[in-house]
């Protein structure tokens, strides 16, 4: 058993916990990534890979709980294992049953040279064993876009089990000079057997206008070796380009002529946006609905309504609020979202609690404490011992001070932290911090 030394690293992150609670109701909000549009009107011209790196999560400890007969209870938590380049490399989902934690999931992350997301595989943890589940593999192009996705699924085949192939996305794209998308096909996997098979889903072809701004989109359907055009986007305006916002747009369908089918006008004042959207049908444009969102100076969403006309007036029939508050740095510390209830209005649906805590020359100092860790060398799982009894944040690091794994933990005089097998064995720090103090100490990884 080897003691812990009490430390205080200045100018280094020590901690971000999330907290996400669901309250009386848990209905699904749409979360908009960009300030002012639905996820159905965002231009699909720069649909970017998704790249996992440290500083799109910065040292973030997740741990949720879930409203339950009026009180909190935990849900579940997650540990994250990251690469020398700051990349997360492992994910492992506890699921709080019966009073512990217990292994649920787990997932192993990869990267091309590029940094972007390559493959991913997640294991399930059955009858006291990880199972393979579910496999996913991407492939991007030049500037970054998917162009092809595949996901397998582990089962038996011919009396041997292995990857199957159960679905997949396959993405031809063209660019113009400057980079945006001109054109792009897409094909998806049909399972069979003995095997499955590519087959056509659909062509977009961009049109631009003498700003370099596309003002129309074809969307067209395979017929035989050909191409016949389904639907389009015309008339589309911009209130910001570069941000993807969209004033207004029109929608046509393709029935031997164009056919109108939709309009949307967006206004957009101050920090927010209103949408109304029309359908045309019996020679005439109809109000349908419109589609409000309020941003805070961060640009977070802070209110967002869809209200139907019905009878000459609006009706709300799906919204979400959200309610953010700040730390002194300008670091969010809370969110509460709410969901709109149709026979009671805006209920309480969950919170997010982050606990940012720093360590520098300008910020408040904190007692140190100590903990003790055990076994030293460690073969598979870290025990730490404390007398504190509270939630804090572990990093393991290793001896160049990169993060290479961290959790969130209730301490109760003692947790443990299962060390991740993509780790190689050598001499590791471990950092445990929270609200009222900070150690760390030093093991041996020996397996």
């Amino acid at each position: 058993m080897s003691s812990a030394s009490s430390h205080s690293p200045g100018h280094q992150k020590i901690t971000v916990r999330c907290l996400l609670t669901c309250v009386l109701v848990c209905l699904f909000v749409p979360i908009v990534a960009q300030k002012g549009q639905s996820a159905h009107e965002r231009p699909v011209a720069a649909a970017q890979n998704r790249i996992a790196l440290h500083d799109e999560t910065p040292g973030h400890c997740f741990a949720f709980v879930w409203w339950n007969r009026l009180e909190w209870d935990s849900l579940w938590q997650e540990t994250y294992t990251y690469s020398p380049q700051g990349q997360v490399i492992a994910v492992l989902h506890d699921a709080f049953a019966s009073g512990v934690f217990i292994p649920f999931e787990r997932q192993a992350i990869a990267y091309s040279n590029s940094g972007y997301l390559s493959e991913r595989v997640t294991q399930r943890w059955v009858t006291g064993m990880w199972t393979n589940a579910v496999r996913e593999t991407w492939a991007t192009d030049a500037q970054g876009n998917d162009t092809l996705r595949i996901a397998y699924s582990w089962r038996q085949i011919q009396g041997q089990f292995g990857w199957d192939t159960t679905s997949g996305d396959h993405s031809i794209i063209a660019y113009d000079g400057s980079g945006q998308i001109t054109n792009s096909e897409t094909s998806y996997w049909v399972a069979g057997f003995p095997r499955g098979h590519w087959e056509r889903l659909s062509r977009s072809e961009y049109f631009f206008d003498g700003l370099g701004q596309w003002d129309s989109l074809i969307v067209s359907s395979p017929s035989g070796n050909a191409w016949v055009p389904s639907n389009r986007l015309v008339q589309v305006q911009w209130h910001d380009y570069a941000l993807g916002q969209r004033s207004g747009y029109r929608t046509q369908y393709y029935q031997g002529s164009w056919i109108d089918a939709q309009r949307v006008s967006c206004v957009y004042q101050g920090l927010g946006s209103n949408c109304v959207s029309e359908s045309y049908t019996n020679n005439a444009w109809d109000t349908t609905y419109r589609e409000s969102r309020d941003f805070d100076v961060e640009e977070h969403l802070t209110q967002w309504e869809r209200q139907e006309f019905n009878n000459g007036n609006w009706l709300i029939s799906n919204g979400g609020k959200h309610f953010y508050t700040y730390n002194g740095i300008g670091q969010t510390e809370q969110v509460i979202d709410q969901s709109w209830d149709p026979t009671i209005g805006y209920l309480n649906a969950q919170k997010r609690i982050y606990d940012s805590f720093f360590v520098s020359a300008t910020t408040p100092q904190v007692s140190d404490w100590a903990v003790t860790a055990f076994p030293n060398p460690v073969t598979d799982v870290l025990h730490i011992q404390s007398r504190t009894r509270e939630q804090v944040c572990i990093k393991v690091l290793d001896m160049q001070g990169r993060m290479r794994m961290q959790a969130t933990r209730l301490f109760a005089g003692e947790c443990t932290i299962p060390i991740s097998d993509l780790l190689p064995n050598g001499t590791y720090f471990y950092q445990v911090s929270s609200k009222t103090g900070q150690a760390q100490g030093k093991f041996i990884l020996l397996r």
